[in-house]
């Protein structure tokens, strides 16, 4: 089972979910997910609560869309007080550092109060990138570092 952010992947009779999930803890966890503090990962017990978590998420980046998913925007990614975001904006005005994020579901875009609180951790140059498709590959990378660990 899989949505447009999340997937669900069974392994020792839990259905671990596979994506962005930072953004969407509230909602996981009022629906009965729990979190692995040595995984850093959220799972839960049944297909059933795992399959109502990914509709629920679905759900709200449906309601709550900021920013296209698909669209070519992103360019780069930041860390602000201790978090990930995407980036859609870093331009200079003057003498002032702008900067423009998006949490990495698309659902909110925000400016930092300031952009030296703000740190790059990369950019994408004249190549912009989709949310969706940079969540695609962060899902395929965590699963590449399961099965390695597994080993």
């Amino acid at each position: 089972m899989s949505s447009a952010l999340l997937s669900v992947e069974e392994n020792d009779n839990r259905f671990w979910l596979i994506g962005p999930t930072f953004e969407f803890r509230k909602i996981i966890k009022r629906l009965g997910g729990k979190f692995d503090a040595a995984k850093k990962m959220w799972f839960s017990e049944t297909p059933d609560i795992a399959s109502q978590i990914v509709i629920a998420v679905d759900r709200h980046v449906e309601i709550q869309p900021a920013v296209s998913i698909t669209e070519n925007i992103i360019k780069g990614k930041a860390i602000y007080k201790g978090h990930e975001y995407f980036i859609l904006q870093d331009v200079l005005k003057g003498d002032k550092r702008i900067i423009k994020l998006v949490y990495k579901d698309g659902s909110k875009v925000f400016h930092p109060k300031s952009a030296d609180d703000v740190e790059i951790k990369a950019k994408y140059g004249n190549h912009p990138r989709s949310i969706y498709s940079l969540n695609q590959f962060e899902t395929g990378i965590a699963s590449i570092r399961r099965e390695l660990e597994a080993h």
